[in-house]
């Protein structure tokens, strides 16, 4: 019996392991899903568990057991036959955990054990990042963007915080404000309540805004700007909100930083840096980690930001909110080895507005799921969290590489306006520092005019600098316009605040003659030249006379009118005066020409080559050295010209050189015949005193001939350059960043992925060795190249061919000056003059013993003079300096009025040269200064330091930066003020006031004016300053970016008055007084007068010829239209006779995202069309309120269309068929004027024509440029020249879907235009039509196959079903070939054909019983070709075209 039962026994194991052997459990994943528990629930993971069935269906049921947890079961259900995965849940665990996993049947039998060790699992937090991000003028209008997308997005994020405020925590609406630009303008409007709901959800964390100002191109700033671009949020906004600064800089659709930018964010106290790149990503060396340390170039790893680089169209995003989409996002970063259980999702994109779906979908998701967690994210909270994990020991990478930007050379497109913004870069600083004197001196500081002057320029420096292309001629061109205009108006407020303090320091100055005054905004003793303008002086002849000596100073008068003299010993950081005395004859000597082919002074001997017309050689006489490259390939100074059209680079034609001589230097003038220029003249003076050569270039560039088109597609892209040969040998290139200095080419300095093709500088760029070196400092442009000259080569899909990393292949450096490459952005052309200035000087030693950054900072920084009558009564001595230091390898950068969170001066230096130093500064203020504090880049004091006799002493790290704030004791304590108000008119409020007490040493008063009756004297309730006693409060437009003010009717405000001492000490303010305006139908004031009247011709560049004008909208709420009055006379008198349009804002809109009443926008336009070409005209505006109360008319503005009367028209030769199809345009020029002969000759991309007279249309058979000549009848008097791109269509298609997606478009090089076919090839779904497209191609072509690149979207059907054939004559012949689908590129198809042929033309046939179908009744039927490449038997290129492969 006892055998019996272990025989059952053994039978039944048996059988169960032979059963057992039919299900087996073949794989367990975990999945990164944890599901929602309930309270007291275990958290559990949601598991894949793979089970092979090789019997038949039955039911299982899972049983889990797991050490310390209760045994639980999960009813798989029915178990199909063949594999399945099941999803099952395990309960977490803390450590590693055994775990057995058994299957049952229905009769509770085990068919299947898995024993395995479960490990803790990672619990995803994914902040889910929603990102704003706005180019000021891409896509439509400065004003449209500023209003739809920066101020409206601010309005909308606080809606939907508040319709979230029930939502859990992490749901909760969240937005990222990328740039804190529109923060001012933004909060001058808002009532106190709105402001303090903005504080409230800042201080929440719902609301984040970037601790930068905007979107800045960061190499091409220069110090101060760069440094107040970090002023805005973290100064300026959180003076005026109570929140905390931010810990976040966040720049998005930028491709390089400045290797800089992470001293200036440490320095500011920033933690964090988000980049969200476009293409190409120049920190694509970082791209897909983590995060990332960036050490500073002053080398502190004490303090050292973290950064992320991703793209602002981010991977890192949910698709589609179920398990597939978000385990997409996961595995993602399981694939890249995430050692952090935080995942970034950033979501942003062009023109991205608050929107509640993230929210909405998070709300969903996290309602099922405890991990991953999601949370409506600030960008920072994933920053946060990151630290957090790496303070605990996880790792990071560390670079301190520098990220040169691709787009750099966009500002390039407009070398004019560069040219000024460059200028204004070193102008506005030195403007603060002489404001600050006038202001310790005598009072005052035009604070709102530096102010608008920085911020012009930092807009400007936005990275989008024009219109989004050329298709909306009055966009193009009024948006490059409107770009200009941000340049200008820097200059125009830095004029008047440079202009206000000499005139006040000037006017203080002791002197017993009229006097020209010398400034140096430098904090070191110069020796330099001083130029002036005869104009500047009231004597006709005058002698300068030397204030050491007595006697007088050596005056020359340059070819080109202007005085130069030298002058010794200018003091630091302050002035010197030399008096002038009147005579009857003249004084100074002329440049005088010179036959003489050698010049020849202390420093250098130049040879020139009257053959040649160039310099050959300059001999450094100290070191014995040629510093001329005698092989190089171009000559000093020589203009090149780079045509891609023909591919050619065109080298200028020397045909004149002269030399001048004179008392102070020298002079030779070299004039170029080159391409596309009607002069090309470069002057180079050779100081007699100083070891320089100075360079002034002018070009008169002519027009390229391309008309506007829509589209990002160009033919006519052009770059022009300046050769600087130098020869050094074993040399070394460093140039200067704004803060830092770095070596072009060096892979251990520069991330791989960035920029070498060209550099943006900023003061020098040097080539040197141990012995020797040459160094150049240019002022208009600042990008240069190392070796040779190259543009960037950007295609029409705005990308470029990357250049390695390489150590430069000669010491040759040369000047980028203009371009128009890039596909977007940018001018189409830029005729007119330009002019550019640089100097080179060689020197003994490397770039730090050669003192090239002090040359640099001198050449860029000329000394300022001022002419002053005779004073004898004033108290400023003749001679003084404000600042001087010990070491001259730190600059001073600011010495400016403290911001309104501290009293005092600001002082900030650089460290220039790579060393760590001990500085001592010495200042001579008017009064002594009593403490120092050390304060972070915004002005915040850290720490305090001993002042000794006005010094304070320093050590600042190399290449580190010092921010100092000067304190002296207040004289003002007893000065007490009686403060009245009173209103004017309904929008006007008059404050006066009564000082009571000693007030010689008072600059000015602050105004400040509220809502509420506290009326705290702080920045948000600061209105203005007043250097009288009185202060008139009335409705002010600010358009500069100071915030706007505005007086209400029918309103109470509340006003105080604080006095503010000339070392910038804030006295107290008296009580706060109170005034209510009257109601408008009281006393209703007139509209303040217009401001920033701009017009522009639309277009040189199209067949259209109108004025669009556009003017600053005026603040009060009862303007809502403007008269327009019109005249050819400068000065006219506005009447009904001369009123062009009444124009009332408010019944016009615009819809972008939402509709908005242009009355909303702060600019206004008018297009007028009434207009003459070659006429000059004048435009006045005045706002008139709903009163009918006229304003003060705007000042007059001035345009002229300059119209050549000359056109070219062309029309396309068609045929029916592909076989008879050859490419083929007929020319057709004509005159609106009379009297002309006019002669022709065309540019092909290889062959140019010799000129004919026009005698009648004529053919063309390839893409040209038509140039004429229009000369008076019967004579050689050039009267007219013209030129213009003229396209001949090289393909043929059976239908085109309209004009714009065209034939043409399929091989037009670029991916993202295409052509599309008529659907259905122009007939019916029932009944199609065959579809085909032809190539043209060169007579004999060997073909050796093509590719094909459809539309990839998923929407758009595989265009795989298709037949080739091959034209040779007029006859087809079918080409047999092998066509292979891209294997990443969806409807990418490589073809190559059996064997080469040699065709005339190449021919695609969309069968019409084969054409492309997706199921979708849009996209059924067509043809869409994003680009055709056809390849030759060595599978290159047949055709010109710039594609790069494809990404």
């Amino acid at each position: 019996m006892r055998n019996f039962i272990i025989l059952v026994a053994l039978i039944c194991g048996l059988s169960l392991s032979a059963q057992n052997s039919k299900i087996e459990i073949t794989d367990v994943k975990p999945t990164p899903f944890f599901p929602k528990v309930k309270n007291g629930q275990v958290l559990r993971q949601l598991v894949k568990l793979s089970i092979e069935n090789k019997s038949t269906e039955t039911p299982i049921k899972l049983k889990v057991e797991m050490g310390g947890l209760e045994t639980y079961y999960q009813d798989l259900g029915t178990l199909a036959k063949g594999s399945s995965v099941h999803d099952i849940i395990i309960a977490d665990v803390s450590e590693a955990t055994k775990v057995i996993l058994e299957l049952s049947n229905s009769r509770g039998q085990m068919v299947a054990q898995k024993t395995l060790t479960w490990l803790p699992q990672k619990k995803w937090k994914v902040y889910y990042a929603a990102v704003s991000h706005q180019d000021l003028g891409f896509i439509t209008y400065y004003q449209n963007i500023r209003k739809a997308v920066r101020e409206a997005g601010i309005d909308t994020a606080l809606d939907f915080c508040r319709q979230t405020d029930d939502w859990d925590e992490n749901n909760q609406f969240r937005w990222n404000i990328e740039t804190s630009e529109p923060l001012i303008r933004w909060i001058s409007k808002q009532t106190p309540e709105r402001i303090k709901e903005f504080e409230l959800r800042v201080n929440e964390g719902r609301i984040g805004f970037s601790a930068n100002h905007n979107t800045i191109s960061s190499q091409m700033v220069g110090y101060e700007m760069l440094a107040r671009s970090f002023y805005t949020p973290n100064r300026y906004v959180i003076d005026k909100l109570n929140v905390e600064p931010s810990k976040l800089a966040l720049i998005n659709d930028v491709t390089g930083i400045t290797r800089s930018w992470p001293l200036y964010l440490k320095e500011s106290d920033i933690s964090y840096f988000m980049h969200g790149s476009n293409h190409p990503n120049c920190l694509y060396d970082m791209f897909d980690k983590p995060a990332f340390k960036w050490i500073s170039p002053d080398g502190d790893t004490d303090n050292v930001p973290i950064c992320r680089s991703d793209s602002y169209y981010s991977p890192n995003k949910v698709a589609t909110w179920d398990m597939e989409g978000v385990s997409y996002l996961i595995n993602r970063h399981v694939d890249l080895d995430w050692q952090y259980d935080c995942i970034l999702a950033y979501d942003s994109h062009d023109f991205s507005v608050p929107t509640l779906e993230n929210a909405t979908n998070i709300k969903a998701w996290n309602a099922k799921y405890e991990y991953p967690k999601f949370r409506c994210s600030l960008v920072s909270s994933y920053f946060e969290d990151l630290e957090s994990q790496i303070n605990e020991g996880a790792t990071i990478e560390e670079t301190s590489k520098d990220a040169p930007d691709s787009w750099n050379d966009q500002e390039i497109i407009d070398a004019d306006l560069l040219a000024k913004a460059r200028r204004a870069n070193y102008e506005i600083p030195t403007t603060e520092k002489i404001a600050t004197m006038a202001m310790n001196t005598s009072g005052g500081y035009p604070e709102k005019d530096i102010f608008q002057a920085y911020n012009r320029i930092i807009m400007y420096h936005e990275h989008t600098n024009g219109c989004y292309d050329g298709g909306n001629h009055k966009y193009y061109e009024t948006e490059n316009a409107m770009h200009e205009t941000l340049v200008d108006e820097a200059i125009a407020y830095n004029e008047n605040a440079l202009q206000t303090s000499l005139k006040k320091l000037g006017s203080e100055i002791k002197t017993k003659s009229d006097a020209i005054v010398i400034y140096n905004s430098l904090n070191w003793k110069r020796n330099d030249v001083v130029y002036l303008n005869k104009d500047e002086i009231p004597f006709k002849y005058f002698n300068i006379i030397d204030p050491d000596t007595n006697k007088p100073i050596k005056v020359q008068e340059l070819t080109n009118g202007k005085l130069v003299f030298y002058a010794k010993d200018i003091p630091a950081m302050g002035y010197k005066t030399f008096a002038l005395k009147e005579v009857k004859k003249p004084t100074f000597n002329t440049s005088i020409f010179s036959g003489r082919s050698s010049l020849e002074n202390d420093f250098y001997k130049i040879s020139v080559d009257t053959k040649k017309n160039l310099i050959s050689d300059v001999i450094d006489k100290e070191l014995n050295k040629n510093i001329v490259d005698k092989n190089a390939p171009y000559a000093l100074g020589e203009y090149i010209h780079y045509d891609h059209f023909s591919r050619d680079w065109k080298k200028a034609t020397f045909t004149d050189i002269k030399v001048y001589e004179g008392d102070m230097m020298d002079e030779i003038h070299i004039i170029q015949d080159a391409y596309l220029t009607d002069k090309v003249e470069l002057i180079v003076y050779v100081h007699h005193n100083q070891k320089k050569l100075d360079f002034d270039l002018e070009v008169n560039k002519l027009s390229n001939g391309e008309a506007l088109i829509s589209g990002w597609n160009r033919y006519l892209k052009e770059a022009s350059f300046c050769a600087i040969p130098v020869k050094v040998p074993i040399y070394q290139h460093h140039h200067e960043l704004a803060g830092g200095v770095t070596q072009p080419g060096n892979k251990d300095l520069q991330f791989e992925s960035a920029e070498s093709s060209f550099y943006a500088i900023q003061h020098f760029a040097d080539a040197s060795n141990e012995d020797f070196g040459v160094t150049l400092s240019t002022i208009e442009t600042n990008l240069v190249n190392y070796g040779h000259p190259r543009p960037v080569y950007w295609n029409n899909d705005g990308r470029r061919p990357k250049e390695d990393i390489v150590k430069p292949e000669n010491s040759n450096m040369f000047l980028f000056l203009m371009n128009n490459f890039f596909q977007t952005n940018v001018q189409v052309d830029q005729p007119g003059l330009k002019k550019y200035t640089f100097s080179i000087n060689s020197h003994k030693g490397n770039w730090q013993e050669g003192n090239a950054p002090t040359f640099g900072w001198e050449s860029s920084h000329p000394l300022v003079s001022q002419y002053i009558q005779k004073n004898k009564e004033a108290n400023l001595p003749s001679e003084r300096t404000f600042l001087t230091t010990d070491k001259d390898n730190v600059v001073c950068t600011t010495l400016k009025k403290a911001e309104a969170n501290g009293d005092g001066f600001i002082v900030r230096f650089f460290e220039m040269e790579g060393k760590t130093t001990k500085v001592k500064a010495t200042f001579n203020l008017n009064q002594n200064i009593s403490k120092a504090y050390i304060l972070n880049l915004i002005e915040k004091d850290k720490t305090e330091i001993n002042v000794t006799n006005n010094e304070v002493e320093f050590e600042i790290n190399g290449h580190g930066v010092k921010t100092l704030r000067l304190l002296n004791d207040s004289n003002l304590s007893h000065l007490s003020l009686m403060v009245n108000a009173e209103a004017l008119s309904n929008e006007e409020v008059k404050i006066s006031w009564q000082p009571k007490g000693n007030i010689d040493n008072l600059s000015h008063y602050n105004v400040f004016r509220s809502l509420e009756a506290s009326c705290e004297p702080n920045a948000l309730n600061f209105i203005g300053t007043s250097e009288t006693n009185v202060y008139i409060d009335k409705t002010e437009l600010n358009y500069g970016g100071w915030g706007d003010n505005r007086v209400e009717p029918n309103t109470t405000y509340y006003y105080r008055v604080q006095p503010i001492d000339k070392a910038n000490n804030r006295g107290n303010t008296p009580g706060v007084v109170t005034c209510k305006t009257p109601d408008s139908d009281a006393m209703d004031s007139k509209p303040n007068k217009v401001l920033g009247v701009y017009n522009v011709h639309v277009s040189p560049l199209a067949q259209e010829d109108y004025i669009n004008l556009w003017f600053y909208t005026n603040l009060e709420k009862d303007v809502d239209k403007y008269r327009i009055h019109r005249s050819e006379e400068p000065n006219f008198v506005p009447n009904r006779e001369n009123l062009i349009h009444e124009l009332i804002p408010s019944k016009d809109s615009i819809t972008f995202h939402k509709t908005y009443s242009t009355a909303e926008l702060n600019r206004q336009m008018y297009a007028d069309k009434t207009v003459k070409v070659n006429k000059p005209y004048y435009y006045k505006v005045a706002a008139v309120d709903n009163n009918n109360n006229v304003g003060p008319y705007s000042d007059a503005s001035y345009a002229y269309m300059k119209h050549v009367p000359i056109n070219i028209s062309h029309e396309f030769v068609g045929s029916k068929t592909f076989e008879t199809f050859r490419p083929k345009t007929i020319v057709t020029i004509t005159s609106e004027a009379s009297g002309f002969d006019m002669y022709y000759y065309t540019e092909g991309r290889k062959i140019t024509s010799e000129p004919k007279k026009y005698t009648g249309p004529f053919e063309i058979t390839e893409r040209s440029i038509i140039n004429v000549k229009a000369y008076k009848a019967n004579t050689k008097d050039l009267v007219y020249s013209y030129r213009r791109f003229v396209d001949v269509n090289q393909n043929m298609s059976q239908s085109d879907y309209n004009d714009y997606f065209n034939s043409l478009k399929a091989t037009d090089g670029s991916y993202y235009s295409g052509w599309v076919s008529k659907q259905y090839g122009g007939g019916t779904k029932e009944q199609p039509k065959d579809v085909w497209l032809g190539f043209n191609l060169d007579d004999d072509s060997i073909v050796g196959g093509m590719t094909m690149i459809a539309d990839r979207g998923e929407i758009f059907p595989i265009h795989d079903q298709f037949r080739l054939y091959a034209r040779n004559g007029e006859e087809l012949t079918e080409i047999n070939f092998e066509s292979l689908p891209d294997k990443d590129i969806r409807n990418t198809f490589h073809v190559t054909f059996n064997q080469p042929i040699s065709a005339d033309g190449i021919m695609i046939l969309f069968e019409k019983d084969k054409l492309p179908t997706i199921n979708n009744d849009e996209q059924d039927g067509l043809i869409r070709l994003n680009e055709v490449t056809i390849l030759d038997d060595k599978k290159k290129s047949i055709r010109v075209t710039d594609l790069l492969p494809i990404e």
